[in-house]
C-alpha cells in the first residue's frame, strides 16, 4: 500500500492522466479519511494473528494429500489446452504481435476456447487455488517433505496462472507474488535456518519468473497502446496507472456515484444462493448497463473498499466491512500456541482480500463461489 500510494502520486501527475479526462478535480479529504479508517479496521485480524504465540498447526494430512492428487488429475487437461495456446499468443517473439494478442484477449473469457472437460477441470483447480498455498506452507514445516505433493501444488498453481497469462491479465502474476509473500511471512518464524534458506531461494526464483511474465505482458501491451492511444502512454504511466489508480479513482469517482449495485461485486454468490439472478460481471455489462446505472467508469480499480461502496454505498459499506473484520478477528482468535489449519485459511483469505484489495475485491462476482467451494471441500 505504501508503494501504491507512491504510484498514485506518480499517476496523478502524468501528462496523459491530466489530459485524458481521468481526473474529476482535486483530491478531497473526507474520502481519504473514510478509506484509511476502514483499511485500519480491516487490519485488526492480521494484527491479532501477528501478536499470537503460535508454534504449531494441526491439520488432516491424508485429506489434504487427497485434495492435491485430485487437483493434479483435474488440472492435466486445462494445463495442456492452455499450454497449446502460448505459442499463438507470443506471436513468434514479435512484441508488437504480442501486444495485439494481449489486448485482443484481455476482455475475453479465459474459458472461451477450452473444452467442456478443460473448463470444468479449471473450475475445480480455481476452487482449491488458495488452499494450495496453505498446503505448500505445511510442506515447508514438515521434516519429511512429500515431493509428489510439492510438485502437484506447483502444477495446480501454474495451471491457474496460465489462465491469466492467456487472457493478458497481469493481476495473475501479482497475485502469485502476494500469496507467496504471505506464505513466507507466516512460515518464517516457525522454521529452522535450513528451511529459511530454502524459502529465500524459492522467493527469489518465484519473484524472478513471475516478474518476467509480468514485464512481458506489460511491455507488449504498452508498445501497442503507445501507438494506438497516445505517445504519452509511457511505461511509467502504464505501471503507475495499474499500481496507483485504485486510491485515486476511489477519491475521484465514488462520491459521484448515482446508484449502488446491491451486492453484485462483493456478494454475487450470496445473491445467487438467495434465489436472485446477479449479472455476470463481463465486459459488455460493466461498460454498458452498469456504467449507466452508477454514472461512473467501470472495469477500473477502486480498491476492495471501493467495491463494497459500489455495492452498498458509503454508510452500509462501512458497517459491513467493520462487522466482517470483527467477525474474522473473533473466529481466528487463538488461545494458546496451537492453531488449526482451517483457522489459518481464514486468516490467509482475509489477508488476500486486503493485499489484492489495493486494486479490487479478489472474490468479486462469481469468483466468490470458488472460496465457498474450497471451504466445503476442506471443512
Amino acid at each position: 500500500y505504501t508503494f501504491s500510494s507512491i504510484m498514485s502520486i506518480v499517476f496523478y501527475f502524468q501528462p496523459l492522466t491530466q489530459s485524458n479526462n481521468q481526473l474529476n478535480g482535486n483530491i478531497t479529504l473526507w474520502p481519504v479519511l473514510y478509506w484509511t479508517s476502514l483499511f485500519l479496521i480491516s487490519l485488526m485480524p492480521l494484527f491479532q494473528f501477528d501478536n499470537s504465540k503460535i508454534v504449531k498447526f494441526t491439520y488432516k494430512s491424508n485429506l489434504l494429500d487427497k485434495i492435491v492428487i485430485l487437483g493434479i488429475i483435474v488440472s492435466i487437461i486445462p494445463f495442456l489446452e492452455q499450454l497449446l495456446l502460448i505459442p499463438e499468443i507470443l506471436g513468434g517473439g514479435n512484441l508488437d504481435a504480442l501486444g495485439e494478442n494481449m489486448v485482443d484477449l484481455h476482455d475475453e473469457s479465459s474459458l472461451e476456447n477450452m473444452s467442456v472437460l478443460g473448463r470444468n477441470g479449471l473450475r475445480f483447480n480455481v476452487a482449491i487455488y488458495d488452499l494450495s498455498f496453505i498446503i505448500l506452507f505445511i510442506q515447508f514445516l514438515k521434516e519429511k517433505k512429500n515431493k509428489l505433493i510439492i510438485f502437484g501444488l506447483f502444477f495446480i498453481i501454474i495451471t491457474r496462472n496460465l489462465t491469466g497469462i492467456i487472457a493478458g491479465h497481469r493481476s495473475a502474476a501479482i497475485e502469485v507474488i502476494m500469496k507467496v509473500l504471505l506464505v513466507a511471512i507466516i512460515a518464517y518464524p516457525l522454521i529452522g535456518s535450513k528451511e529459511k534458506k530454502v524459502i529465500k531461494n524459492f522467493m527469489i526464483w518465484s519473484f524472478s519468473i513471475v516478474g518476467a511474465v509480468f514485464m512481458v505482458i506489460t511491455i507488449g501491451r504498452q508498445m501497442l497502446y503507445s501507438v494506438t492511444k497516445s505517445e504519452d502512454f509511457t511505461m511509467t504511466y502504464f505501471l503507475s496507472w495499474y499500481a496507483g489508480e485504485g486510491l485515486i479513482n476511489f477519491n475521484q469517482f465514488l462520491p459521484l456515484m448515482k446508484n449502488t449495485t446491491n451486492g453484485e461485486y462483493t456478494c454475487w454468490t450470496l445473491l445467487q444462493l438467495l434465489g436472485e439472478s446477479p449479472h455476470e460481471l463481463d465486459y459488455d455489462y460493466m461498460y454498458g448497463k452498469l456504467t449507466r446505472i452508477q454514472g461512473i467508469p467501470q472495469n477500473i480499480f477502486y480498491t476492495y473498499i471501493g467495491n463494497f461502496v459500489q455495492d452498498f454505498g458509503f454508510f452500509f459499506a462501512a458497517i459491513i466491512i467493520s462487522i466482517s473484520s470483527f467477525a474474522v478477528r473473533a473466529i481466528t482468535k487463538v488461545r494458546g500456541s496451537v492453531m488449526k489449519i482451517s483457522t489459518l485459511f481464514f486468516i490467509f483469505s482475509w489477508a488476500s482480500i486486503i493485499l489484492r484489495g489495493v486494486t479490487s475485491f479478489c472474490y468479486n462476482g462469481s469468483n466468490g463461489k470458488f472460496a465457498i467451494l474450497t471451504i466445503i471441500i476442506y471443512f
